[in-house]
C-alpha cells in the first residue's frame, strides 16, 4: 500500500508481547530508496531510547488503532541496534560539526588569553572523515522534512512529506510544497527526479525546472495515492520520460505503478 509517511508516524510499536515506544521516523538508502531502518523510541517512566528496527520484522499497520505491528518480543526490541550505531547524514555532519568545534581552544575568561574570531568549516576532505562515521547515503525522513528543494533554474520549494510502499518500504514519491503556508501548492513527484543531495543534507536537487514542478498534479491527502493518481502524474511527466531515450525511466515508472 501506498502511504504518507506522516499518516503513521507516532503510530504505537506492538511486539508480540505488548506495545514499546513509538515509530519515530524512517531510515533510508538515498541510493534505492529503500526504508532501512524504522526508528522506534522506547519509552518508559524513566528514561527514553531509540533503536533501529528493520522493516522485513514489520507486519501490519493498523489505522483502527494506530500501531505496528513488530514480529519481535519486546525484549528483542529493546536488544535491537542502538541508533547511534548507524547515523544518518544529517547526525554525521552534526557530530563533525561538534567534533570540531570541540578542538577549538577556548580560553578560560579570567586566564587573559585570547578567544578565537573563527569556526571551523566543513570541506570536501572531510567526506572520507563523514563514510568512516556511517553510511555516506543513509538518511531520515525527519531530518529531511522541511529542506529545500533546488530546481534545475531556482529554489522551488521544500520537502512536506514522502509517500512510501508499505509491502516492500520503498519510498516512491516526494510531497513538495511548492507554496510556503498555501495547502493547496502541494504536488507530488517521484522519487528519481532527485538528481542530488547537498553536502550537509539541507537541500536536495531535482531534474525540474520550477514551473515545471509547480505543474505537477497536487496532492490531496484525503485522497488515496493509488494506480489511478499515479498514472495521472505520469501522464504528465510523459513530457520528460520520452524525451530520454534511456529505457530505464519506463521500468522506473512501471515499478513505481505496482
Amino acid at each position: 500500500m501506498l502511504r504518507s509517511v506522516n499518516s503513521f508516524t507516532g503510530f504505537n510499536i506492538a511486539a508480540q508481547d505488548g506495545e514499546i515506544g513509538f515509530l519515530e521516523s524512517l531510515h533510508f538508502d538515498s541510493s534505492n530508496w529503500k526504508v532501512k531502518y524504522l526508528v522506534t523510541d522506547i519509552v518508559d517512566f524513566f528514561s527514553s531510547e531509540r533503536v533501529l528496527l528493520l522493516p522485513t520484522d514489520a507486519h501490519d499497520l493498523s489505522w483502527l488503532d494506530e500501531s505496528l505491528k513488530i514480529d519481535l518480543s519486546k525484549e528483542q526490541i529493546k536488544s535491537a541496534k542502538p541508533y547511534n550505531n548507524d547515523l544518518p547524514v544529517s547526525d554525521q555532519h552534526e557530530l563533525l560539526r561538534d567534533k570540531n568545534l570541540n578542538s577549538l581552544y577556548l580560553a578560560e575568561p579570567w586566564s587573559g588569553s585570547i578567544l578565537p574570531l573563527w569556526i571551523p568549516q566543513l570541506h570536501k576532505n572531510d567526506d572520507k572523515v563523514l563514510t568512516e562515521i556511517g553510511d555516506p547515503n543513509l538518511r531520515c525522513t525527519k531530518a529531511i522534512k522541511g529542506r529545500t528543494v533546488k530546481a534545475s533554474d531556482k529554489e522551488a520549494g521544500i520537502v512536506k512529506d514522502f509517500i512510501v510502499d508499505t509491502d516492500t518500504w520503498t519510498i516512491k514519491f516526494l510531497i513538495i510544497d511548492t507554496n510556503g503556508i498555501l495547502p493547496y501548492g502541494n504536488v507530488l513527484m517521484a522519487t528519481h527526479h532527485v538528481s542530488a543531495w547537498a553536502e550537509d543534507d539541507t537541500a536536495i536537487e531535482i531534474n525540474f525546472s520550477s514551473q515545471d514542478l509547480d505543474s505537477c498534479p497536487k496532492y490531496d491527502p484525503n485522497e488515496p495515492v493509488n494506480r489511478e493518481y499515479v498514472l495521472k502524474l505520469y501522464d504528465y511527466e510523459g513530457k520528460f520520460i520520452r524525451s530520454e531515450t534511456s529505457s530505464d525511466n519506463f521500468e522506473k515508472l512501471d515499478a513505481s505503478i505496482k
